[in-house]
Formats: structure tokens, C-alpha cells, sequence
């Protein structure tokens, strides 16, 4: 992966600017500040009736859209390197089997044309079977949104009943019909071969920067500051002070390379407390004893952030276990009750956090969500109950 710290973009008439990741062509893009759109403005396809506002962590990134003079860029945005890994999960699991029925559409119309020709003049049964599987190509794109799609069924209505533009019997001019929509069956194949590998890229590129969160925050810069309270009472000495702020020098550097939510906002916080940490410390004015006892309650609240965000990880694990079962629909009928317990084992898990420290207190509003979570996820609402956990995961 090669690293491009700043770059400015102009979208919908703003100067956004944003953290840039590299990775083989494919571009990961996270805001660096916050933004505000102005109500009027035509957003996402929509235009606006309110204001709205991006905030610092998102991702912003593109898809293409329409052929040809037509082709476009659609910018869409993502509120969490959570929610952009689901959605590269739910759309490449889409693609595949999108691109499953293209490739079983495009093997019918070939079908379709043989016997056509083959079986000219047709029997009664024959035309029976050919206009049956018209009829089914036909409603399987009825509602396509993508123009090749929308091309191809139209070539296959205009085929039925085998016959030309002047009412005659013609199974040739049918047959062009269903070899024109055969290319562009394959144009939609083309496209869903080209979306596939991007989609890969991309969730390998976020699923890359959650593992480097991981390793640096929750757990390496986690077991430092976790050393540094243990140390900091028995530091008597500037040289021991100076030990603890070169470790917290050194979370600090790391800190400065997450910018990405739901980690931004906290990382800054953090950032600023150990600056803060850094300056009482390093004042000698002051004895050792009475630094360190101001520091020890930063260090403390710093710790139960991170608490907080692997008790994070933890949840966001189990909502995309749930999501990818709601995708998919084959739930059998013991699986809810399974997640229910597993929603429950974690809020018994989660009344053990600390909230100490933060400003504003969320574990009262954390266990409604997740009892919420697990009543609808007994009574078989799965979507509900995904909207809970995340609900309870934007607390965290």
C-alpha cells in the first residue's frame, strides 16, 4: 500500500480535503474536516431540503454510471470503515450473483436463437416451451435500471411471438433480436467483470486499514499506556518521567496516522490529551509526585476509549455475521435465537466498561439498544435488529 497523506478535491461546489490511500490504482478517500452542504443542493442524486453535513473519518468515493457520451461519476460517501466493509461484502456477494444470471441469460438467448432456427417451423409444444422461456428472460430484467439490461430486454419483447416489424412470421429477424440481446447480456457482463476486481481491491484496502488499526490502537498502543499507568506512580525521578513521555510521544505519532471514523474523533481526542500529558510531565516546577497524579486520570480515561473501541470490534464482527445472514435469506429458524444470545453474552460483557472520565455517558443507552437487538431478533426481524446493533455500535 503507498500512503498520500493530503489532497484537495473540488465536489459539488466544495474544496473537500481528504486523506488519500493508495493501492494498486484503487483510491480509499477520508475526509479531514467537516463540511457542510448547502440546503438546495443536489446531493448523492437528491437534492436537499436541509443542510447536511459530512464529518471528519468518512469516506468519499466514486462509481461510474451510464455508457458511452452518457458515462458519469457518482460520488457516494461512508460514514465508518465498518459500514464500507459491509458494503463491499453485500455488493461484490451482489455482483456474483448478478453476474451468475447474466451468464445463464446469455446462455438462454443463445438457446433460444438454435432452436429457433433449428426447429423451424415450430409445433405446437416447441413454441409452447420457446415462448415460456422468452416470457421468463423476459421479467427477469424488468425492472433493470442499467441501460444495457434495459437494451436487452427490449430486443427480447420485440422478439416474441417470432415475428417482424410488418406482423409477418420471420424466426431471422427474431433471432437478430436475441443475438442483440446477447451482447448486451455480455455488456453487462463485461461491466460486472471489471466491478468485481475494484470491489476486491477496495475491501482489501479497508479490511488492510482495519487490521493496522487494530494491531497499532487496540492493542500495542493500548498495552503502552497500559504500562505507562501501571509505572507512572513508582516514577520518583525526571528520568523516569521521561521515559513515560517518550512512550506517549510514541502513541501519539501513531494516533496521528488513523484518519478514519469511528476512530478519527477519538484518535484527535487522545492526541490532544497526551499533548496535554506531555506539557504537565515535562514542567519541573512542579514534583514528580504532583505531575504524575494529574497525569494518571488522562492516561485512565485514554485506556477506557480504547476499551471502548475493541468492545467496538467485537460487536461490529457480530452485526456483519448478521448482516450477510439477512442478505442472504437463508436463515434457518435456530440461527436468530443463536445471535440473540450471542447480543445477550456481549451485554453482560459490555455493563463491565468504564465510562470514567468521558463527558458525555452512553452505557444506559448502549444496553436499550442491544435489549432492543435481541427482542427483534427472537421475534425474526433481522433488519431491525441490525439497525440496533449498529445503533449500539455508534456509542462504542
Amino acid at each position: 500500500m503507498v500512503e498520500t497523506r493530503y489532497v484537495w478535491v473540488r465536489l459539488g461546489g466544495l474544496s473537500l480535503r481528504l486523506w488519500v490511500y493508495l493501492f494498486h490504482g484503487t483510491k480509499l478517500m477520508f475526509l479531514q474536516g467537516y463540511y457542510t452542504i448547502a440546503a438546495g443542493k443536489k446531493f448523492c442524486g437528491h437534492v436537499l431540503k436541509n443542510p447536511y453535513r459530512l464529518d471528519p473519518g468518512w469516506i468519499i468515493g466514486w462509481h461510474w454510471r451510464g455508457d458511452g457520451p452518457n458515462r458519469r461519476q457518482i460520488y457516494y460517501h461512508v460514514k465508518s470503515a465498518y459500514d464500507t466493509e459491509r458494503s463491499f461484502r453485500h455488493a461484490s456477494a451482489s455482483e456474483e450473483v448478478a453476474r451468475d444470471r447474466v451468464g445463464l441469460s446469455i446462455e438462454t438467448a443463445g438457446m433460444l436463437v438454435r432452436d429457433l432456427l433449428a426447429y423451424w417451423p415450430l409445433t405446437k409444444s416447441q413454441r409452447a416451451r420457446l415462448t415460456r422461456k422468452l416470457r421468463d428472460l423476459r421479467e427477469r430484467y424488468r425492472r433493470a435500471q442499467r441501460p444495457a439490461l434495459q437494451g436487452a430486454t427490449d430486443q427480447v419483447t420485440a422478439s416474441a411471438g417470432f415475428r417482424d416489424s410488418r406482423g409477418r412470421s420471420n424466426p431471422r429477424a427474431s433471432a437478430a433480436r436475441l443475438l442483440a440481446a446477447q451482447r448486451r447480456y455480455g455488456v453487462r457482463l463485461e461491466e460486472i467483470t471489471s466491478i468485481v476486481p475494484h470491489l476486491g481491491r477496495l475491501h482489501v484496502l479497508v479490511t488492510q486499514e482495519l487490521a493496522r488499526i487494530q494491531h497499532t490502537l487496540l492493542e500495542h498502543d493500548f498495552e503502552l499506556l497500559q504500562e505507562v499507568r501501571r509505572k507512572l506512580p513508582r516514577c520518583k525521578e525526571e528520568r523516569d518521567l521521561r521515559w513515560a513521555t517518550a512512550t506517549l510521544q510514541d502513541v501519539r505519532r501513531d494516533l496521528a496516522t488513523i484518519r478514519v471514523a469511528p476512530f478519527y474523533r477519538n484518535c484527535r481526542y487522545m492526541e490532544a490529551e497526551i499533548a496535554m500529558a506531555v506539557q504537565v510531565l515535562g514542567d519541573t516546577r512542579e514534583m514528580p509526585e504532583e505531575r504524575v497524579k494529574r497525569v494518571v486520570p488522562i492516561i485512565a480515561t485514554m485506556i477506557n476509549s480504547i476499551v471502548f473501541k475493541r468492545a467496538q470490534r467485537v460487536l461490529e464482527g457480530l452485526i456483519r455475521e448478521v448482516s450477510m445472514a439477512q442478505a442472504s435469506g437463508e436463515l434457518d429458524s435456530v440461527q436468530p435465537e443463536a445471535y440473540a444470545r450471542r447480543v445477550q453474552g456481549f451485554a453482560q460483557r459490555a455493563e463491565r466498561l468504564c465510562e470514567g472520565g468521558f463527558r458525555h455517558k452512553r452505557l444506559v443507552a448502549l444496553q436499550k439498544h442491544l435489549a432492543k437487538a435481541v427482542k427483534n431478533l427472537r421475534a425474526g426481524e433481522l433488519v431491525k435488529a441490525k439497525d440496533c446493533l449498529k445503533a449500539a455500535s455508534r456509542l462504542l
